[in-house]
């Protein structure tokens, strides 16, 4: 059985927005087949994975550890205790148009890093492009992003002729 079969296998029936990923995520052997899918394209181009959170974090911190490299989680807005001015901030509409925000702390140790971005769904890809303008902060290279689903979009098929996105599939 195909790996987006097999995902789809185990997505509870029934949803309101989206499709709930814990079930696929905390299966391991679909989580470790997963993973490997996502991460072995990057072997040996990366030095660390960065993921926003929170479903993100569980998906990109497993990539980390198959590749052997450092993992970066992004916080929601408002969530670290630093100073303002001790942050960056990135705003957002989601894909339910909601206002959301990203931040990191201006310290963050990713001069010269070789990044890998992961989130476990890519909707209208805001999401991305807010973690995108955080790490323009930095002097780091983005080597890709990785994800389980993507939806149809104008920035999806954009990160696709860049040769940035990696994913299982585009639809269900």
């Amino acid at each position: 059985m195909e790996l987006k079969d097999r995902i789809v296998e185990r997505l509870p029936k029934r949803k309101l927005i989206r499709y709930d990923l814990l079930p696929v995520i905390t299966d391991r052997d679909l989580s470790k087949d997963i993973v490997n899918t996502l991460a072995e394209p990057y072997r040996g181009k990366i030095d660390m994975v960065v993921a926003p959170e929170a479903i993100g974090w569980i998906l990109g911190n497993k990539v980390a550890d198959h590749l052997g490299v450092d993992f970066l989680p992004l916080r929601r807005g408002n969530k670290l205790p630093y100073e303002e001015d001790d942050l960056y901030r990135v705003n957002f509409m989601d894909y339910q148009l909601k206002r959301k925000s990203l931040e990191i702390t201006k310290d963050a140790d990713l001069t010269g890093r070789k990044i890998l971005i992961c989130d476990e769904w890519i909707e209208t890809g805001a999401q991305i492009k807010a973690v995108l303008s955080l790490l323009e902060k930095f002097d780091c290279e983005v080597k890709g992003i990785a994800t389980i689903f993507i939806r149809n979009s104008e920035r999806t098929r954009q990160w696709k002729e860049e040769g940035l996105l990696t994913y299982i599939s585009e639809d269900l």
